[in-house]
């Protein structure tokens, strides 16, 4: 296991206000990757270049993949991963900044357990200029105290409840790549990934390091969760029906276990849910039951959700 080669994969998309940053401190890691491999995704500034000058002096392998029209995020990604040849693959976003222990970090963890399929840090949140907010990313993720000693216990009992797992400070195996492909339409990678490993039985790994300034500066395209209160209230709804087929994908595509048993019952929980042309005498009538039966707490944010769920017509607009 010591000689476990590593890649990253970047992917971008105009992307040149950040990326000479984020790029640097990928090639001055204290253990340089292996190979880094850039997807570029049309862009119509100088991010191709920046890349090629910034990489061109790496001691690893560097492929710089570029595209006459858009891909879209997920068909960028799919082909970067493809690319990749490393046991341990790193997830990196463009606009990020790594520390300088990073890989030599995470490298550490799956060394340390075989079994180990998935590993994701904690990160310091940062502006666009660089500076700390004074947040972390795993607060406003909600993954405080309570879901850590939870994720200790039981994994998928927190992912089923919301997203805890950013993309931008994972690494994965190739093992568990190569089972997670092709990604399915409708979920973010790093939820998939992350539901894929525990349905692999390989739970995992959650590192409290700060290995990543994450910066937040207006146009992330997956940015950290509003905390407004109807903000709240919109994200307290998920579970929905876009979760049911790519959770239901995952079930079969790892076969029938007691998790995937539970991902079942998420999955029935949501399509027992009622929507947003549910009469109001129906609506509060479904909220009732599905709060009696305790499947709020056990598949939601408790009353929070069923609070949404009363009001989501209000929330939302009726279906025209």
């Amino acid at each position: 296991m010591a000689g476990l080669k590593t890649s990253v994969v970047v992917t971008c998309c105009n992307g040149e206000r950040f990326l000479r940053e984020q790029l640097r401190s990928i090639a001055s890691q204290s253990e340089p990757p292996d190979e880094v491999i850039f997807g570029d995704d049309a862009s119509e500034d100088g991010s191709v270049a920046i890349a090629r000058e910034v990489l061109g002096d790496m001691a690893g392998e560097v492929t710089i993949l570029t595209s006459d029209s858009r891909l879209g995020l997920s068909a960028n990604l799919t082909r970067c991963l493809l690319c990749s040849r490393g046991e341990i693959v790193h997830f990196a976003d463009h606009d990020d900044v790594w520390d300088r222990g990073k890989v030599a970090r995470v490298s550490e963890a799956f060394r340390g357990d075989l079994r180990t399929e998935l590993v994701f840090s904690n990160a310091r949140v940062v502006d666009a200029k660089g500076r700390p907010t004074g947040a972390t990313l795993w607060s406003l993720v909600g993954f405080g105290p309570a879901e850590q000693r939870q994720w200790a216990k039981s994994p998928l009992d927190v992912l089923l409840h919301r997203t805890v797992v950013t993309g931008a400070t994972m690494a994965v195996s190739r093992r568990l790549l190569e089972a997670a492909l092709p990604l399915p339409e409708g979920c973010w990678h790093d939820e998939w990934v992350a539901l894929c490993a525990v349905l692999r039985g390989a739970p995992p790994v959650a590192l409290a390091d700060f290995l990543v300034d994450y910066r937040v500066h207006g146009s992330n395209l997956a940015g950290l969760p509003p905390r407004g209160g109807r903000e709240m209230l919109v994200q307290a709804g998920w579970p929905r029906d876009s979760r049911v087929g790519p959770w239901t994908e995952a079930c079969e595509r790892f076969g029938t276990t007691s998790a995937s048993d539970q991902v079942r019952a998420a999955v029935a929980f949501a399509l027992r849910r009622p929507g947003r042309s549910t009469p109001p005498w129906q609506r509060a009538k479904r909220v009732i039951e599905l709060g009696l039966a305790g499947d709020y707490g056990r598949y939601g944010q408790g009353w929070l959700t069923a609070l949404h769920d009363l009001v989501e017509p209000a929330l939302y607009g009726r279906p025209s």
